[in-house]
């Protein structure tokens, strides 16, 4: 539903004349679990030309699905493909990486995620959107008599952009409030207006919190099933946790939580697990996704359920295409040890998980 509601808002904005030669990115920032009270500024600089920067809103106004619920958006208008990113909130300035979409591309989504170590960038296409150079009447070509009736009106829209953005904007926001009503039972919840004291790294420095973001580990398919329960044991000590496991994948114990499983891997499911869990009352709530390869535009989804006072990893035993993982999992002289972008971790094993040693 949302990346229909993209394509269509971008069909609608793209017909203004004076951005013929640039195309719409929606732009989109997680806050994950960090109150953000200013609005983002996200800049995006092109291998040639001027850098295009776009202040976020949080007013409901689209793209931003709801007013006031942490998450924030707007669409930019840039030329290229490939883009280096820059996020500012507040007073300070994340780099983001670099990220790539096809030229071919008619709808394009970037979705900001503040993480415990900055902000990561997915860009993706949205499925189903419209193609570019879509079929527009030729002034000079005048239609058969007996067709005229049924052809002027779609003519005419063809050739006025602000029909175009009207019938866009109107069907767009048909599409949000559909969307949120089959999407979500219940009204986004509200961010507390309060800075929240962070949580420590889950295993030291270079590891996530569990209260806000998701981090993507890689880990050998021999190790998967041994670190998957050291994680959950861990993970289990002051959170509640939700675990989605691949089949055949063994249902690991542990204590404390309580933690769940499920092996329905479907978005969907996975937040209505989550919503069950938020409306009881609890230790705070952290998730756990154990996937082979997982696909960038899954890894937008699973990040865009988290509400913004959960945390989540995804183990895998293959990084998505084009990123780079935030932890990586090998085994030395028979011990576990983590590979972070601070460095490396070696750990222990015990009852209650894992532990730096």
């Amino acid at each position: 539903m949302h990346a229909l509601s993209t394509a269509l808002f971008l069909l609608g904005t793209a017909a203004s004349p004076a951005r013929a030669e640039a195309k719409g990115i929606v732009v989109r920032l997680e806050p994950g679990g960090e109150v953000v009270s200013q609005a983002p500024v996200v800049t995006l600089t092109p291998a040639s030309g001027a850098p295009v920067s776009v202040t976020l809103n949080d007013d409901g106004q689209p793209p931003d699905v709801a007013a006031s619920d942490g998450r924030w958006a707007a669409v930019a208008f840039a030329e290229g493909s490939a883009f280096s990113v820059g996020v500012q909130v507040g007073s300070e300035q994340h780099d983001a990486g670099e990220v790539t979409w096809s030229s071919s591309a008619s709808a394009r989504d970037l979705v900001l995620t503040l993480t415990w170590g900055g902000v990561t960038a997915l860009a993706s296409s949205p499925a189903g959107a419209p193609g570019e150079g879509g079929p527009t009447a030729d002034p000079g070509t005048t239609a058969p008599a007996a067709s005229t009736a049924s052809t002027t009106p779609s003519t005419a829209a063809a050739l006025d952009p602000v029909l175009w953005g009207g019938v866009g904007a109107g069907v767009l926001c048909l599409l949000v409030g559909l969307g949120l009503a089959v999407r979500n039972a219940r009204p986004p919840l509200k961010p507390v207006n309060l800075e929240r004291i962070p949580e420590p790294p889950i295993l030291g420095p270079g590891t996530p919190t569990l209260h806000r973001g998701l981090s993507v580990w890689t880990v050998p398919p021999h190790l998967r099933d041994r670190l998957t329960e050291g994680l959950v044991r861990t993970m289990a000590c002051h959170h509640r946790v939700l675990v989605c496991l691949p089949e055949g994948a063994p249902c690991p114990s542990t204590l404390g939580g309580p933690a769940y499983f499920t092996r329905d891997a479907t978005i969907r499911r996975l937040e209505d697990h989550l919503v069950d869990m938020v409306e009881r009352p609890g230790l705070p709530i952290t998730a756990l996704w154990v996937v082979d390869a997982p696909a960038n535009p899954q890894l937008t989804a699973f990040a865009d359920i988290l509400e913004p006072d959960i945390g989540g990893i995804v183990l895998a035993t293959t990084a998505p295409d084009g990123r780079t993982p935030d932890v990586t999992v090998l085994e030395v002289d028979g011990s576990l040890q983590l590979q972070t972008r601070r460095g490396a971790i070696e750990l222990v094993e015990g009852a209650t998980g894992l532990a730096r040693a």
